[in-house]
Formats: structure tokens, sequence, C-alpha cells
């Protein structure tokens, strides 16, 4: 006798196919490009280190932004000038100790994915950041004090005639910078740290 609750099918009748879950795949391209970021950042800092120089610069699209807690100079000097067809002040400090130092850089990929590099460094009993020859185009620019010592203003013929600030030495507190280009003949950054985010509409990943 045939089991009436047995099984049938039809050779007409196409079995279903049951999809994959599409879990993890975001993830993991999410991881992917996290670890790609943070290797190339790595690496073009490091090759930069040891070519004696150090420089980020507007290779991808959009600022950067610098905050700290004191930025105290010698050979301090702004000259308004162009960027990439930007207006920018060029800040110019012969010798920098940074305290607090933390640099954010957001960088978009395609439509709905958005990388975030944090640099983090000068803080802690490693002691403060200290740079020479620092160079930082500045968009925006404040801070709770600025104390100048030995302030001048003066003509500065660029082509067309530009008013340039210098002072010999300079203390800014609590300090916020947007800009598209930094560098240095040589920094020292203790307590270095980088870290990466990275959302996808409407999710956040991190990785250290």
């Amino acid at each position: 006798m045939e089991d009436e609750n047995a099984a049938t099918s039809s050779p007409d009748q196409e079995p279903e196919v049951e999809q994959a879950p599409l879990v993890g795949k975001t993830r993991r391209l999410v991881y992917s490009l996290t670890l790609l970021v943070s290797f190339s950042l790595l690496t073009i800092l490091g090759a930069l280190v040891a070519n004696g120089a150090i420089g980020i610069a507007a290779t991808l699209p959009g600022t950067f932004n610098i905050k700290a807690t004191t930025i105290t100079g010698t050979g301090f000097q702004i000259t308004p000038s162009i960027f990439n067809g930007q207006a920018v002040a060029v800040n110019t400090l012969t010798t920098a100790t940074i305290t607090n130092q933390t640099i954010t850089k957001t960088i978009p990929f395609g439509s709905n994915v958005v990388v975030t590099v944090t640099i983090t460094s000068g803080g802690g009993s490693g002691g403060p950041a200290t740079a020479s020859n620092l160079v930082t185009d500045i968009i925006n620019q404040g801070a709770d004090s600025a104390t100048l010592t030995n302030f001048q203003l003066s003509d500065v013929n660029q082509g067309i005639d530009v008013v340039q600030q210098a002072a010999d030495s300079a203390t800014l507190t609590n300090v916020s910078i947007d800009s598209p280009f930094l560098s240095a003949s040589s920094i020292t950054l203790p307590n270095l740290s980088l870290s990466v985010s990275v959302s996808v509409t409407g999710q956040s990943h991190s990785h250290p």
C-alpha cells in the first residue's frame, strides 16, 4: 500500500532552488575596503617618512581636518595663495610642537560608501608631536586663543599685492583647521594611532 502522505513530484515541475542569503557579503566588502585603505595609508606614510619628508595632499576628494589642544611654533607666517584653483592661506612654521593632534580625512567611494580615516598622535606619556618646516594650506581655521610675538603685517608682491602676516613665535589653543594640503620636512609622531571607519548606506563599521 502506498503512503498517502508521501511527497509526489511532476516531471514538469522544477525543483525549488533555495537562494543563499546575502548576509555577510556587505561586511566582507566593507572589511576589504577597510584593510585596503589602512594598508595603503600606512605604506604611503612609511615611504614619506623614509624619504625624510611627510605630506598629505588632496589626491583624494575633499579636505581633511586637523585638531589639536595646542600648536606652538617659531617662524610663523601666513600668506594668501591658490591651491588647485582654491583660495587658501598658506601657514608656515619653522618649528612646531603639537599636543593631542587628530587628523581626519573623509573619502567617498561611489554613491553609498564613505571611508573616514583618523590619525592621532602627540598625546599621553610620549609627549607632543614635533615638526620642522611645517606648511599647511588653510581653508578654515578656528582657535580659542592665539598669542603672537613680534607680529607684523606687510605687503608682498606675488604678481598681485597680498598682505602677509608674520611673527617670531605663535601659540594657538584648541585649534581646528580644514586643509587640502599639509607637509613637513621632518616630523615626529609619538603614540601614533590610525583607525578607519566605513559607512555603507545606514551601516557603520570600524577597524583600528
